[in-house]
């Protein structure tokens, strides 16, 4: 038993296969050429070739162009709009300089024109200080014959025009400002009521009896509309 084990074979004799064998041997081949075939045809596919390569390199040298385009166009749109600012900001200094320069021709022109009727001009303001004391009633006239009215002072402008002119000189002036007791309410010689800025004196107005407004020591004052003073009036040259 041992000696049957542990013999040689006889390669010499035939060995008979029976068809389930041959069935096995056939199939086991078949799986080996077929994954052989698998394989080769896995490693095909992931090479795509010479030409599909260089399509790709030229891909993505052309992603680059175009990506280094956008930083070119970028660049342009910004010099031109750079460019286009400084023409502006030119053209915006021109206008300006052409708006004083006009501005300055206005000026000397309404300069002569209130200066040549005995009027003075300072800070846009055409005025005349009568050298007579008038009550209001007469001292609105006096201004209208010359072509004017008692001055309105609706802006701090004026105020600071009216108290340069007064100085020390003619400390008490009438202004175009009264009371209408059918109104209730202080109104200017153009028709305009009284609105801020205001500039009276502390403490008035006061008197119920005095409805004209004269200026003196840098403020307003309400007195009695017969009261004989100077006054002041406005031209307006447009």
């Amino acid at each position: 038993m041992t000696e049957d084990l542990y013999a040689r074979p006889d390669l010499t004799k035939k060995v008979r296969y029976g068809q389930r064998e041959r069935e096995l041997e056939m199939e086991e081949r078949g799986e080996r050429e077929e994954r052989i075939v698998d394989i080769y045809v896995t490693a095909d596919d992931l090479d795509p070739g010479p030409g599909a390569r260089q399509d790709a390199v030229q891909k993505n040298a052309t992603q680059e162009q175009h990506g280094d385009f956008g930083l070119i166009n970028e660049e342009d749109n910004l010099h031109q709009i750079r460019s286009r600012f400084d023409q502006l900001q030119i053209s915006f200094d021109q206008l300006l300089s052409r708006y004083d320069h006009l501005t300055a021709e206005r000026d000397s022109m309404k300069r002569r024109l209130c200066e040549s009727d005995g009027f003075t001009f300072d800070g846009g303001l055409c005025y005349h200080i009568s050298a007579e004391l008038k009550n209001w009633e007469e001292s609105r006239r006096y201004c209208t014959d010359k072509q004017s009215d008692l001055i309105v002072i609706n802006s701090k402008e004026k105020q600071d025009v009216v108290e340069k002119a007064v100085g020390h000189l003619h400390p008490y002036l009438w202004l175009g400002l009264t009371y209408t007791k059918e109104e209730e309410t202080w109104k200017w010689v153009d028709g305009t009521p009284l609105t801020t800025p205001t500039y009276w004196h502390p403490g008035e107005p006061n008197n119920p009896d005095e409805n004209c407004v004269e200026f003196y020591d840098r403020g307003w004052n309400d007195m009695s509309c017969t009261t004989t003073l100077r006054c002041i009036c406005d031209r307006v040259i447009y």
